[in-house]
């Protein structure tokens, strides 16, 4: 079956660039039937999620699951080691800019069209931008960020659903956690796109390719 392992440093004191700490986020299957995948990874300290990002300053690992190609991998992991900085200025960068309270709403949304392509359900855009701890409850960027990517990554928020009682009336619904591999890394993807599209403009870019 297809599998996930978060990798860090072989270190008493993992390194740590402000409070990201970094991993490689590894996807494999036992039987070989999917290629291995490797992608840029962060565990942030401060809330614990784990962000997962695919910059293109990073590149990838994608490769077809072998024992001769197993031994290609090491150079490659090197060069991602080597690389972490990028990413990390970059979120460096994401919290100097400050976003008004419709900016912030309108990146809810669109990290919700991001998160159901369909089935969405009608949970309010101000719950998906709460916080759940202090620390990472400011307007910037890189706050509003990581608040929308855990909220929709770990679910527990309220709503309703598609479906009605027998009264008629919509079910109340608690969103639930993305459990499935291959949704968390495409939700988690996409949205670190659409993230980092703002530090070269002043608008949020949703490339449909991706």
């Amino acid at each position: 079956s297809k599998h996930y392992a978060r990798f860090r440093r072989n270190e008493k004191i993992p390194l740590e660039v402000g409070n990201l700490i970094p991993e490689l986020y590894y996807i494999n299957s036992h039987d070989g039937s999917s290629k291995l995948l490797i992608e840029t990874a962060f565990l942030n300290t401060v809330c614990t999620n784990g962000l997962i990002v695919r910059d293109s300053d990073f590149g990838r690992i994608d490769i077809k699951h072998s024992m001769n190609n197993i031994k290609e991998i090491k150079p490659m992991l090197n060069q991602f080691i080597n690389n972490f900085s990028i990413v990390a200025n970059k979120a460096n960068n994401l919290r100097k800019i400050n976003l008004s309270l419709n900016e912030q709403l309108e990146l809810a949304a669109i990290a919700m069209n991001l998160r159901w392509l369909e089935g969405k359900p009608n949970i309010s855009l101000e719950s998906v931008l709460q916080s759940r701890r202090t620390e990472d409850s400011g307007p910037d960027l890189w706050s509003v960020y990581n608040r929308i990517q855990e909220n929709l990554v770990k679910g527990g928020l309220t709503g309703t659903g598609l479906k009605t009682t027998k009264n008629g009336d919509l079910r109340v619904i608690k969103t639930r956690q993305i459990k499935n591999i291959d949704v968390e890394l495409s939700f988690n993807i996409k949205l670190w796109d659409v993230v980092n599209s703002r530090l070269n403009s002043n608008t949020f870019v949703v490339n449909s390719t991706n």
